[in-house]
């Protein structure tokens, strides 16, 4: 074959070649795009967690996983970190770094990586105990979103790594008092309690020391399971705080921010000594999963206040508390179901449309209402709301028509009821019925040294002088340490400098 002829047929070869190409792609159907408006992408991680604690500023990267599990391509209309540029956290999709990002496509049964990226200063002490931010992921007009959250100052943080099954969901936890052991949380930095409960396991116990600060993160809380104990022994001039986790802003005093701190029964007293609870779902929860309980929630010099349910519930408890305020509650101040209890120079006064005091002679358990005996029994208090307000609320109820043990007294108070207390003359003694305690509120929250709590009296007020000496001589000093007048006390745990008119 001559030279001529060989390269007449390579250009034929090639022309061919070209031809054919040129056909398969014009004859390929367009790529398919999956459109489906129920599509959800799947990602590695509902939230990612930068759980690294720096003890100076620094950085940390963490992956997400976007997975396309569909048959088909599809295509993310954005990809946006919310907070933007103002954010502390920073994220690269397919190597490029930025906050928004448009028309990112993930082949059939593919996935993409989403790096993540937070620089934190944790002496920085403005900054929140958890930063936070979402990515968000828009396809076919769905919004999907992950949670991005970090750690934002040195603190012990405490995160739940385990759950137990109930009916209706997940109840999480993690154990920071093992079994047989004994735990202390001190007051060299705050403790976070982030994701559900840290559990004082059975025959453990937590000993929290004075000043220490612990803030619980949305649901999370403590609880005390059966036989484990707690001691949080704090002084006038180093309480323990126990509230929500935040700490600044407008939201600081919002009701709600966490779940309770939850007591089962056990072999060993429960103490809480100089210890503010605030901002909870349930203040303060106590309450027997099996059997009856042979020990004492003991709440010495203690408020628990601003919980958006019930500030102290109780289901056939044990509960001694002297020189204690339950300041304002959302769904009712106290509830004591069945059980004993002894409350002494307390207040009780709540806003709310619930009465201040619940008092039955049984609890519930699942969908069984347990008839049980209740004692109680208040001295040198104050149980107030509002004038002509239900604030005091009797539910006793019979068994096979006999009467339960069913005892409750009110030595030297100051309470508001609708009650007709002249027909109870062994159950009111030396009370002041429907007068007003005259609280006399927060006067300069900026001058600490001017600074009066809510429930101290006023001069005028009924509550100066009307004790009962026999009760203030056993609590000689008030809440803030004050020296009590044991000849005339005052009602409450605030004792005033001034004497009965």
């Amino acid at each position: 074959m001559s030279r001529k002829n060989l390269y007449h047929n390579i250009i034929i070869i090639i022309t061919i070649f070209f031809i054919i190409t040129s056909l398969s792609f014009s004859c390929r159907k367009p790529e398919a795009f999956n459109d489906s408006k129920s599509f959800q992408l799947k990602f590695s991680n509902d939230t990612v967690l930068f759980d690294t604690v720096f003890a100076t500023i620094g950085s940390a990267t963490r992956k997400l996983m976007v997975y396309n599990t569909s048959n088909e391509t599809v295509k993310i209309s954005n990809i946006q970190l919310k907070g933007g540029s103002s954010s502390m956290f920073r994220i690269n999709v397919d190597g490029n770094a930025g906050y928004n990002y448009m028309d990112i496509e993930i082949l059939p049964k593919d996935s993409i990586f989403v790096f993540s990226n937070v620089t934190i200063d944790p002496t920085q002490e403005n900054n929140p105990f958890l930063v936070n931010d979402e990515i968000e992921f828009l396809v076919n007009g769905n919004r999907q979103n992950v949670k991005l959250v970090a750690y934002g100052q040195n603190a012990h943080y405490i995160k739940a790594d385990r759950y137990i099954r109930q009916i209706d969901r997940k109840l999480y936890y993690t154990i920071v008092a093992r079994e047989g052991t004994d735990t202390t949380w001190t007051n060299d930095k705050p403790i976070l309690i982030y994701g559900g409960y840290a559990l004082i396991d059975s025959d453990a116990k937590l000993t929290i020391e004075e000043g220490a600060k612990i803030y619980c993160f949305n649901g999370a809380g403590i609880w005390c399971y059966m036989n484990g104990a707690i001691e949080a022994k704090g002084t006038v001039e180093k309480p323990i705080i126990i509230q929500g986790h935040r700490i600044s802003g407008q939201a600081t005093d919002k009701s709600g921010q966490w779940d309770r701190i939850w007591i089962n029964e056990s072999n060993k007293d429960i103490i809480f000594e100089n210890v503010r609870i605030k901002d909870a779902f349930i203040g303060l929860q106590s309450s027997i999963l099996s059997g009856n309980t042979t020990n004492k929630l003991v709440l010495k010099n203690c408020i628990v206040e601003n919980s958006s349910g019930i500030n102290l519930y109780s289901d056939n408890y044990n509960i001694e508390a002297e020189n204690t305020v339950f300041g304002n509650a959302g769904q009712g101040n106290v509830v004591l179901n069945s059980g004993t209890y002894v409350f002494n120079q307390v207040t009780m006064s709540s806003s709310s449309s619930s009465p201040t005091l619940n008092l039955r002679n049984y609890y519930e358990s699942g969908s069984s209402k347990i008839i049980s005996n209740l004692n109680v029994s208040f001295g040198n208090s104050i149980v107030f709301k509002s004038l002509n307000d239900i604030t005091i609320k009797k539910d006793f109820v019979t068994y096979n028509n006999q009467s339960l043990d069913t005892n409750y007294l009110f030595k030297n108070c100051l309470i508001s009821t609708a009650i007709k207390v002249s027909e109870y003359p062994n159950n009111f003694i030396d009370c002041i019925v429907n007068k007003n305690p005259k609280f006399v509120g927060i006067v300069d929250k900026n001058n600490e040294e001017n600074t009066q709590d809510y429930f101290e009296l006023k001069k005028d007020s009924p509550a100066i002088g009307a004790g009962d000496p026999e009760i203030a001589i056993k609590i000689p000093t008030d809440i803030k340490g004050k020296a009590r007048n044991l000849n005339t006390p005052d009602l409450g745990p605030y004792q005033s400098d001034y004497t009965k008119n």
